[in-house]
Formats: structure tokens, sequence, C-alpha cells
């Protein structure tokens, strides 16, 4: 990400003091997917990112949208799957309750710190799994028996502390 925005992106307004903001959605839509290989990203991932990047005013209307519809919208481009929708409209919508289905850890970091349950197991002491229940909210989706969006939130953040301080 970082070559990409030393590649494209524009110096912050204001002093110069070296920061600089993500690259406009247009210049990024004017590349070319060899352009992008350079900076470490494979032809499938800079295909996606530049689809993304030339679906960029459709992509803001999203906004106008529930999560699940922005959700089910951002699904439709060819190379983003639920954990990426689900990781944006989390951000993009303030959408607590939306799960990255499929994150690599979050099941194990919901076992051990919500469930006291250890990681890599789906199965609870009473035989039921650890599957997604009914959301806590309209449109949304949490993990566990009456959890919420934001303990699992949480619970991932404490992984990704976690994993940087080892």
């Amino acid at each position: 990400m970082r070559a990409l925005i030393r590649k494209w992106g524009d110096s912050a307004p204001g002093p110069p003091v070296g920061v600089v903001l993500l690259p406009a959605p247009g210049k990024l839509a004017a590349a070319a997917y060899y352009d992008l290989h350079p900076l470490g990203l494979e032809r499938k991932r800079a295909e996606t990112l530049l689809r993304a990047a030339r679906w960029h005013g459709r992509i803001q209307q999203t906004a106008d949208l529930s999560s699940a519809e922005a959700s089910r919208f951002l699904q439709r481009l060819p190379g983003i799957g639920k954990w990426t929708a689900a990781t944006t409209v989390a951000v993009s919508h303030g959408d607590a309750d939306a799960v990255a289905v499929g994150d690599y850890h979050l099941k194990s970091v919901v076992a051990w710190h919500l469930e006291g349950r250890p990681p890599g197991t789906d199965e609870r002491d009473d035989g039921t799994s650890g599957a997604v229940s009914a959301p806590s909210r309209q449109g949304g989706e949490n993990f566990g028996e009456g959890g919420s969006g934001a303990a699992v939130r949480t619970a991932h953040a404490t992984a990704r502390l976690s994993v940087s301080a080892s």
C-alpha cells in the first residue's frame, strides 16, 4: 500500500510536512494491471483494485444504501467477496455487526476471548457449533449467542495487537 501511495498519491494540503494522500480513484482507473505489478500486486488483485477505482462513482452511491444492500452491491464487483464487503461496510456504514466472514483468525479469537474455548475448534461444550446467530440489529450479523459486533470487533483488534506484539 505504501508503494501505491508513494507512486500515485498527492501531497496533503498545507505546509509541506511529507504527508501523502491516498491516490485519487481517477489516477488508479487510468493505470493498467502491469503498472501495479512492480508494487507487489499480482494481476488478479491489481485488476480488482483498478475495477473498484473505475466503479468509484457507483461505489460512492452505496453510502445512501443500507449496509446489507451496500454489501450485496460490492460483491457484484468481480474479486470482491464477503470478507472484503463486510470489512468495507463496517467502516463506511459504521456497521458494528458486519462480521468479516472467513477471517482466518476471527474464529479462534471469538472462541478464546468470548467463549473461553481453546482456539481452533468449532465445537462448544454442549455439542453445538459457534455459528453466526441472529443479528443484534437489523441488517447485521454477529457471532455467538447474544454477542455483539462490537465485542467481535474488540476481539479482532485484540488479535491484531497480539500478533503485532509477537
